[in-house]
């Protein structure tokens, strides 16, 4: 298990030798919200169409992944894995960050962000998704979240543990899913509070997946986040019912 000192923690050559000798396969660093926001904007600069960017998409187009080296079975077609952010690399993004984007002085060149800027020691809230869910959705979700709850999860300050950026996309499907299940229960227990986000609010596709489900079971405390236009449309529905009286 990898084990930090604070001190240690400004110091980027301590980090990268935990990195090399000690890493586990599944993460307890987060990342912060400014790594959403980032990817976000990378993707809308390659499609300005929010409804495109499922987490899928992101995953496979943006961070990269093993699927999109598939020859003639890739469900996103022909895929250049030089234009992701992880393929040179083949590591999980915040590996490229440390390695590579430190500090300020050396930040990425997409993303505008540094490894101090998107990454935390520990991770103190799980997302709970589906990847067929929208990922400008989740990441509006989130902001509204830390925009109530700034008391509980000031926003410069809270991490999230998000698979996209946090695990090695380019061999996670190596492993069988009983390590998967057995590293991801201690990981969600550990850091005790998952976000389910639900969308659509009426039929939540993280409810139609077995692991999303697994991944709630898991969850000591459970909370539901919802972007802005679930939240509306939502309230209109209520507004309806009431009508309907």
């Amino acid at each position: 298990r990898r084990k930090l000192n604070r001190v240690g923690l400004q110091e980027k050559s301590e980090l990268v030798q935990l990195l090399f000798s000690n890493t586990p396969v599944v993460e307890k660093r987060g990342v912060t919200l400014k790594l959403f926001q980032a990817y976000r904007e990378l993707a809308l600069s390659r499609n300005k169409d929010a409804s495109f960017w499922t987490i899928a998409r992101v995953s496979a187009l943006i961070n990269g992944n093993h699927e999109i080296l598939k020859a003639d079975d890739c469900r996103f077609g022909k895929v250049d894995p030089d234009t992701t952010l992880t393929f040179a690399d083949k590591c999980p993004l915040i590996d490229v960050l440390l390695t590579k984007h430190f500090d300020s002085n050396n930040k990425h060149p997409l993303l505008n962000l540094s490894y101090k800027e998107a990454v935390g020691e520990q991770a103190n809230l799980f997302i709970s998704f589906a990847y067929a869910d929208n990922f400008i959705d989740l990441v509006d979700a989130l902001e509204l979240y830390l925009e109530t709850h700034s008391k509980d999860y000031p926003v410069d300050t809270t991490c999230f543990w998000f698979d996209l950026p946090l695990n090695n996309q380019w061999t996670a499907s190596d492993q069988p899913f009983e390590f998967w299940a057995k590293t991801f229960q201690d990981t969600v227990e550990a850091i005790g509070h998952t976000l389910c986000f639900l969308s659509p609010w009426e039929n939540p596709s993280i409810l139609t997946r077995v692991w999303c489900l697994l991944e709630m079971c898991y969850s000591p405390r459970i909370s539901i986040i919802l972007s802005r236009k679930q939240i509306s449309s939502f309230q209109s529905r209520l507004r309806e019912d009431y009508d309907s009286i």
